[in-house]
């Protein structure tokens, strides 16, 4: 089994500090502002063999630490390549200029509807909408490129066409779709709120529909079974993805330093305070196995699509707590008679 001597993207939690309360959230709670900054630059060091992986910085939110720069700018010096997850709502000029200089080239927003309506709703915070919108002009003003990122859930599917074309008119350069995943406070939606298999049947091509039409690339994440459906139509994506990243190309950073497959599986492969990047990806155990597909039970082990899909490897954990099992959500399963 070939794996990667390094995650291609490590998603980095600097903070739990959050202006907004989104109802999909993988949080539970905040517990506080995280790590000193000497603290934080000792992790950067322990991931700086990593030289030319992209290193995202996320929370909360992340520009709520005002050492944000200064920490892009350290990764840079190192040879990674800093981005920023932000929700845009608290983003000045002032602050875009210096992330620009600190060599931030792209960041991801979210969007949680495609109106104010839809999308306050869910972040519980009135205006949020025109904050983002406000926001992604000002980094893009500064030379920063803005992706759009957008949580698929029963409620929000319908919106896709529409959002879509939002992130056009907002001038994103890429359209990012996540399946949701059941962890945090998206734990206590509504269960009508939660998708399932039948629903992915309706979405996948709709996504296709929107990527075909609109001029920016499309790309569903946390749903490899996405890549299964291109497949039986004949047809690629977007960009090149193959299954789930856990243990093969991502690796999530808590704002404690612990380190997880993805920032939706919640068992601690190891301590960046105190184990350097190379020794947690190689030394894991679980990380291994995770990118092993003979690994898989279930309809995924026995799957003919294993080793192009795989499943959520987070999803299965929260429906079973097997890592290994069944993705709940997948529509191709054979159904029992």
């Amino acid at each position: 089994m070939s794996r990667p001597d390094c995650p291609r993207l490590i998603f980095w939690e600097i903070t739990e500090q959050c202006n907004f309360a989104c109802t999909h959230c993988r949080r539970a709670q905040e517990q506080g502002r995280g790590l000193k900054t000497e603290d934080l630059r000792l992790i950067l060091h322990h991931l700086s063999e990593w030289k030319g992986s992209l290193l995202l910085f996320t929370g909360g939110e992340p520009t709520l630490r005002q050492d944000l720069p200064d920490l892009a700018n350290e990764a840079s010096r190192l040879g990674l390549i800093p981005l920023l997850a932000t929700n845009g709502a608290t983003m000045t000029a002032a602050l875009a200029s210096r992330l620009k200089s600190s060599g931030i080239d792209k960041a991801s927003v979210s969007l949680l509807g495609d109106t104010p309506r839809t999308h306050d709703a869910k972040t519980g915070l009135e205006g949020s909408f025109l904050d983002v919108q406000r926001g992604v002009r000002l980094m893009q003003d500064a030379g920063i490129s803005v992706q759009i990122n957008f949580v698929v859930t029963r409620s929000t599917a319908p919106l896709l066409k529409n959002l879509a074309e939002v992130a056009v008119n907002m001038r994103a350069v890429a359209l990012h779709l996540f399946l949701f995943v059941p962890v945090g406070r998206g734990c206590a939606l509504d269960e009508e709120e939660l998708p399932r298999p039948d629903d992915l049947l309706r979405v996948f091509p709709e996504t296709h529909r929107v990527a075909e039409k609109i001029p920016i690339p499309v790309r569903f994440t946390c749903c490899p079974q996405y890549l299964v459906y291109l497949k039986s139509k004949g047809l690629t994506p977007g960009i090149p993805v193959a299954g789930c990243g856990a243990g093969k190309s991502v690796l999530f950073i808590s704002a404690q330093g612990r380190a997880y497959p993805c920032g939706y599986f919640p068992l601690e492969v190891g301590d960046l305070l105190k184990s350097t990047g190379p020794e947690t990806w190689h030394g894991s155990e679980l990380l291994r196995d995770l990118a092993d597909p003979n690994m898989l039970i279930q309809a995924c082990g026995s799957c003919p699509h294993r080793d192009l899909c795989g499943g959520c490897r987070a999803r299965s954990f929260a429906a079973t707590g097997n890592p290994y099992g069944q993705d709940p959500l997948c529509p191709f399963v054979p159904k029992k008679t």
